[in-house]
């Protein structure tokens, strides 16, 4: 019971009435201007390494489903026409032999869950995504008497700690994504003959191995860069896309 009435406590310190709203949030500091920031970089950042990781499970799910489909299909068909053709006893037991390989492959296949795998990055995606226009909403609102909390401080604790959660619970990102887009990458670098210098990059902003407090860190020119980097990458393979489709709307019409 005692834990329970400090959780109310604590929520009703920090949901506010709108009068002390309003006066704690007359100015907004820089530090705070800079931390609604870093968090809709990190949102912008994470929503679309899930959507990433989303589109890669469900490539490698329809590529492996459509494979299984068509050689068990292909299997069928020589069965049939070795039946009505009398070609061979032979291919009976050939295919007896090809089927339950795979059989063993479809058990592989599911076995994978690639199917659950990219619903769950797609799951994380919309989840940083709710983040990120519930902290642009709050903070356009914070003047007003729809915010919520006593003050911006109260709202951000509160979402650093759904941040936490979510990097806590969260699916891994495919080595692939992570290669493709140089996260978290190594870098080796030879010094001389006998001696070769080994590092690992880790962005302090944008570590997908573990969770941090958002409030309290820097974000450094190399984070930026790093960021910068993701999300042009990003951005200008979704108007090449664009222009491929575009493309072939052109062809078909001709």
């Amino acid at each position: 019971m005692k834990e329970t009435k400090i959780v109310i406590n604590e929520m009703i310190n920090e949901i506010i009435h709108p009068e002390i709203s309003l006066n704690s949030n007359k100015h907004s500091s820089p530090s705070l201007d800079n931390s609604i920031k870093k968090v809709i970089m990190m949102c912008n950042y994470n929503s679309n390494l899930h959507l990433l990781s989303y589109k890669h499970f469900s490539a490698l799910d329809k590529y492996y489903a459509n494979l299984l489909i068509i050689i068990s299909m292909l299997s069928g068909f020589i069965e049939l026409i070795n039946y009505n053709l009398k070609i061979s006893t032979t291919i009976y037991l050939i295919i007896g032999i090809f089927n339950i390989m795979l059989g063993m492959m479809f058990n592989k296949y599911k076995d994978l869950n690639l199917n659950i795998d990219a619903q769950k990055h797609y799951e994380f995606h919309n989840y940083f995504e709710k983040i990120k226009i519930k902290v642009e909403m709050n903070n356009s609102i914070k003047r007003s008497d729809a915010f919520l909390f006593k003050n911006i401080e109260c709202f951000l604790k509160h979402t650093n700690t759904e941040i936490e959660l979510l990097y806590v619970t969260r699916p891994s990102i495919p080595s692939k994504i992570l290669n493709k887009y140089d996260i978290n990458k190594a870098e080796i670098i030879l010094k001389n003959k006998n001696q070769v210098s080994y590092s690992k990059k880790k962005s302090k902003l944008f570590d997908i191995n573990k969770s941090f407090n958002f409030l309290e860190i820097e974000v450094s020119d190399e984070d930026l860069k790093e960021y910068n980097y993701f999300m042009d990458n990003i951005k200008q393979k979704n108007i090449e896309k664009i222009k491929i489709k575009n493309d072939n709307i052109i062809h078909f019409k001709i």
